[in-house]
């Protein structure tokens, strides 16, 4: 599995004025969407419902984010 350093920028805005700013370097981990769909049905999961988009549009080939709603399996 591949990784990649990201920066999150989280920022918090009181009558639209910044009053807190934070910034965290972390690294993820790029991973397909078979592996995820493999890992998720081998922890007891299904998946429910795939996202392409914060907007919830449907996945299309070559998009770099896949937003996965899974479920444990009975419950």
């Amino acid at each position: 599995m591949a990784t990649k350093q990201v920066l999150l920028v989280f920022e918090i805005y009181e009558s639209s004025k910044l009053v807190e700013k934070i910034e965290q370097k972390s690294f993820a981990g790029i991973i397909n969407r078979d592996n995820v769909h493999r890992l998720l049905g081998q922890t007891g999961f299904e998946v429910r419902a795939e996202f392409g988009s914060y907007e919830f549009k449907k996945p299309k080939q070559g998009d770099e984010l896949l937003i996965v709603e899974a479920v444990k399996k009975g419950g």
